[in-house]
């Protein structure tokens, strides 16, 4: 999830690059035509909350003192799962708008998304403040950033 919302941030602002590079150069609203790109899955890289917190609680070894922290941040990625996917419904990828509708879609989605990190920092830093030293390394890794332009790192 947290990998999905940065790549899904990304992609907003790469779609907005068009329209910066014609205002820059000169040209009107009218002459520029954004191009309708899919959108990442509601959870990023394809995997359901469920999954990608079941990889989480293997990762980091998650104990049974543990497990209301993390049941809580578990909780916080369903709801912005849920969060995203009434997002998508509502503005289905391939639908045809206007440039400023899809300028208005993207600005509810990096909304939603800024909103869905800031809960789950939140829930995170209970969970995080609960680990062991060994188990906030793995959590480190867990959540490192991959390169730019390269694959996340092996876990």
């Amino acid at each position: 999830m947290l990998r999905g919302a940065a790549i899904g941030l990304a992609g907003t602002l790469l779609l907005l690059q068009p329209i910066a590079g014609a205002v820059a150069a000169g040209h009107g609203p009218g002459d520029v035509q954004l191009a309708q790109a899919p959108p990442p899955p509601p959870s990023g890289g394809g995997e359901s909350p469920q999954e990608q917190a079941a990889e989480m609680q293997r990762a980091l070894q998650i104990t049974p003192a543990q497990q209301l922290q993390f049941q809580a941040f578990v909780g916080v990625m369903q709801q912005n799962d849920a969060a995203m996917s009434a997002l998508m419904r509502r503005y289905p990828p391939g639908q045809q708008r206007s440039a400023l509708a899809e300028l208005q879609a993207q600005s509810e989605a990096a909304d939603a998304e800024a909103a869905g990190l800031k809960r789950l920092v939140a829930a995170f830093q209970a969970l995080y403040s609960s680990l062991s030293p060994s188990q906030r390394q793995a959590a480190d890794q867990f959540f490192a950033a991959p390169p730019s332009g390269g694959q996340p790192p092996p876990r």
